[in-house]
């Protein structure tokens, strides 16, 4: 639902996302954040949040307003003149941080998604981690074992505040999913090594690198407290499972990475330095057609692996 308050100018306006559930008698307010304005991230904001919104039995709104105390101020007037209660209002347990405190947009949305790929012993993942508004906080679906998510997160967290990079303030959605179909189940060995993969994902999605800095490399590793990559169980095996499923390039710890006959291996010692070298394309192969001194951001690109843009 929509409502343009009578008295604001058009240019005044400006679309918020609200997240929560109707009990019948009140409104439970989750989150509420300024929708995107490019059509894309709305798009995809309001995809992911309504997936979660209905895992949890509740709804996704939006309303036209000056801010988004007035925004849900105008969804919770809906609500209250169809339940035809007239105590209907927000429950106690609503979370009011975003509707006292979020106005206009902020600088440099936190909108965004990016895609890695990350390997195990088992198989090889594709990662996916989406960036929406709210409250500062990961979820992880996917991971081999349930039991990791509350250690990963840890690790994560910590890695990356420790190597100097804020925490988003942001909802990020992380996703892995096996590429090999005939996988139904990972044993969870090696599972740490995909730290990295998530973590650049996630950073990525919020805006540290172009989404492209990720294509043609495959990233393992998993990250100490302090941000330094180490070495995951049977890094060779995740390898080794990378090299089988076309990887031609991988992106691992420095210590102690075999050699897997057919991969490029690029080593890093830290999380900041994975960053680094992806941000300046060091993964890309020998003779990449758009490098160069002071290249933006671009898919690696040969006479023998055109990129999309030059197939097209």
């Amino acid at each position: 639902m929509s409502i343009h308050p009578s008295a604001q100018e058009p240019s005044a306006l400006r679309e918020f996302i609200i997240v929560g559930q109707d009990t019948g008698v009140g409104y439970s307010l989750w989150e509420v954040a300024p929708a995107p304005l490019d059509p894309t991230k709305r798009a995809v904001a309001l995809e992911e949040l309504e997936y979660d919104a209905y895992d949890a039995f509740g709804a996704v709104h939006t309303e036209l307003a000056p801010s988004a105390r007035v925004a849900v101020d105008q969804l919770v007037a809906a609500l209250r003149e169809r339940s035809g209660l007239d105590s209907y209002g927000l429950t106690p347990d609503s979370q009011l941080d975003s509707y006292h405190d979020a106005g206009s947009a902020p600088v440099g949305e936190p909108y965004g998604r990016a895609y890695s790929r990350a390997a195990t012993p088992r198989t090889t993942y594709r990662v996916k981690a989406s960036s929406v508004p709210g409250r500062s906080r990961l979820n992880i679906d996917g991971l081999p074992l349930r039991r990791f998510n509350h250690e990963t997160r840890d690790r994560l967290r910590a890695a990356i505040v420790n190597s100097g990079l804020d925490w988003p303030a942001a909802n990020i959605l992380v996703d892995l999913s096996p590429e090999d179909i005939h996988v139904t189940s990972d044993s969870g060995a090696g599972a740490s090594g995909l730290d990295l993969p998530i973590a650049v994902s996630l950073l990525t999605a919020i805006g540290h690198l172009s989404p492209s800095s990720l294509v043609g490399v495959t990233l393992i590793g998993e990250l100490g407290l302090d941000g330094r990559l180490r070495a995951p169980s049977s890094l060779g095996s995740s390898m080794a499972a990378a090299s089988a499923s076309g990887a031609t390039t991988v992106i691992v710890p420095s210590d102690a990475a075999p050699s897997v006959r057919g991969l490029r291996i690029i080593t890093a010692a830290s999380l900041t330095e994975a960053l680094g070298l992806l941000a300046a394309h060091r993964h890309h192969a020998e003779g990449c057609a758009h490098c160069g001194d002071e290249a933006p951001a671009h898919d690696p690109c040969t006479p023998q692996a055109l990129c999309p843009s030059c197939r097209g």
